[in-house]
């Protein structure tokens, strides 16, 4: 295989990441609103909403010592998780 060969298979395969990760949230964000924004499960699978605190701004800190850095988080981000619960068979 050349190089040449190499690089347009990596970028078929970006492509198609792209492609599918587009689907992956199209399909997961219909989801969402079909479950009306709520949490969901059935025998097979289980959507929860998780909430991650937001990250620290370093940058609004000025190497300060013993700070409480609580008041300079910036905002918690959400986010929706699908989990496949069991194997299913085709």
């Amino acid at each position: 295989m050349t190089k040449h060969e190499l690089a347009t298979q990596v970028i078929e395969a970006q492509n198609n990441k792209k492609y599918w990760a587009e689907q992956e949230k199209f399909l997961k964000d219909k989801l969402i609103k079909m479950s009306r924004e709520k949490p969901w499960e059935d025998e097979a699978f289980k959507l929860a909403r998780l909430e991650r605190k937001g990250s620290i701004d370093y940058k609004a800190l000025v190497a300060i010592e013993n700070i409480d850095v609580e008041p300079y988080r910036k905002e918690s981000i959400c986010m929706w998780k699908l989990t496949q619960k069991v194997t299913l068979i085709s």
